[in-house]
């Protein structure tokens, strides 16, 4: 069954499970989707996302159950797409105070800065020029 066609029934996560093998579609939904996400965090609104619902199962490895076996811990396997967008949004969650807008009034691109901090410039060459024309006494 391929991804696209899953994606538009209700319960996409649900077919998922039964194809967990990523494919091409799976692929591009994804992309589209971290678009999305990445216009809202852009736009200053919140991205949401609800962590799959899987059981984990924990256990003492050295006590003995009463049939005298040990249980190991184990827990439901993600599906393809679950994994993806729990990945990505782990990611974000982790890494979302390097996403900034190039203060260049010319440039405003998005980008990761590379560094912690105060990123304020995409490019040594916006830096630049912002600079420049302070410098200068004109208007930036």
């Amino acid at each position: 069954m391929p991804w696209d066609k899953e994606l538009d029934q209700p319960d996409a996560v649900a077919l998922a499970r039964q194809n967990p093998k990523p494919s091409l579609a799976l692929g591009r939904w994804f992309q589209e989707q971290m678009k999305k996400a990445f216009e809202t965090l852009y736009s200053g609104e919140l991205w949401e996302y609800t962590y799959p619902q899987k059981k984990k199962r924990i256990a003492i490895q050295h006590i003995r159950a009463a049939d005298g076996s040990r249980k190991p811990d184990n827990w439901e396997a993600l599906s393809a797409y679950e994994l993806l967008m729990l990945r990505a949004y782990e990611l974000l969650a982790v890494e979302k105070n390097r996403l900034w807008v190039c203060e260049n009034p010319n440039c405003k691109k998005k980008f990761v800065a590379t560094k912690q901090g105060g990123t304020r410039f995409h490019s040594p060459t916006c830096s630049a020029y912002v600079r420049i024309r302070r410098s200068r006494g004109k208007a930036v």
